[in-house]
């Protein structure tokens, strides 16, 4: 939208005085909206296709292990890269008033990425947003939402109904998603040491390398394969597996909280087909079974 269209539509829509200059910097904020296999969905503040952007760059989605790596983007080497903050980066840090903007984006490099579901109060139904992590971002946010939102989780599990309402459906997210991994993916009951555990992996990580390149572009697809990812970590034997295993079973039965944030990166950079950095080694063996040649997994760029 242009300056001259948007004072106009603002004049046509009767927006007070007090409102315009709001409604001006907003609308300077970079984000593009897309269907879930990728089509743009055009919306009056449209300014660039962010996936064009992203697509002419080297792509890095930042787990929440590595958050050094988004000082990394300022360098003058990184220029021509993009470091990603998606789902599992913005889910498990505590201050996420800092997540959003508390970075250094001299480069216009920085991205956040994120997915809307059909259910939700939102105008554009289901998709995948992408937007630049620049100054005017914190025009698009509701500022006393955010700092409530960036309260520390153990407090606001004292004192926030809200919040605590949200934990338990997490929580019961969680264990739906325990059963269909179980039940539904590997049909089992015990996961201890089942007799055939090699040889359900094996089946498992060829079925995840023959679908791992459709991927791109189809977010429940690339979800689904994620998943597979995942239940195939589950029936490694070594510390890896052990380790997953642990948080699979970790509080009465229930998994860990953060137990499927891997998952959720895994599918996040196969939607984007990008690069991961990461520490982590359940990350890396998940990115290993999908054999792609740009979905990888660094600890540093």
């Amino acid at each position: 939208m242009t300056d001259a269209k948007l004072e106009g539509w603002m004049e046509y829509e009767k927006y007070p005085a007090s409102m315009r200059e709001r409604i001006r910097q907003f609308a300077k904020h970079s984000v593009s909206c897309y269907k879930v296999t990728g089509g743009q969905i055009w919306h009056p503040f449209d300014r660039e296709d962010l996936f064009e952007v992203l697509l002419s760059m080297e792509r890095f989605l930042i787990d929440s292990n590595s958050p050094a790596s988004i000082r990394d983007a300022t360098r003058a080497t990184n220029r021509d890269k993009a470091f990603i903050i998606g789902y599992t980066f913005i889910d498990e840090q505590d201050n996420l008033e800092n997540t959003l903007l508390g970075h250094d984006n001299c480069n216009n490099n920085l991205f956040g990425f994120g997915y809307i579901e059909e259910d939700c109060d939102w105008p554009l139904g289901e998709c995948v947003m992408i937007h630049r992590l620049d100054e005017h971002q914190r025009f698009a946010l509701n500022m006393w939402s955010l700092r409530l939102e960036s309260r520390p989780r153990q407090k606001r599990l004292k004192d926030d109904p809200e919040f605590i309402e949200r934990e338990k459906d997490r929580t019961a997210k969680n264990r739906q998603f325990k059963v269909h991994i179980t039940h539904k993916i590997l049909s089992v009951t015990d996961l201890v040491e089942p007799e055939d555990n090699d040889r359900k992996k094996l089946e498992l990580i060829e079925i995840i390398r023959s679908k791992s390149a459709q991927c791109f572009k189809n977010y429940h697809e690339a979800a689904e394969i994620a998943s597979l990812c995942y239940s195939a970590l589950l029936l490694e034997p070594d510390e890896v597996g052990k380790k997953t295993r642990k948080e699979f079973h970790d509080k009465d039965g229930n998994p860990k909280r953060n137990c499927f944030g891997d998952t959720h990166l895994i599918q996040n950079a196969l939607w984007l087909n990008s690069r991961i950095i990461s520490k982590d080694a359940a990350v890396v063996r998940m990115a290993e079974y999908l054999n792609l040649r740009d979905v990888t997994v660094k600890q540093v760029v």
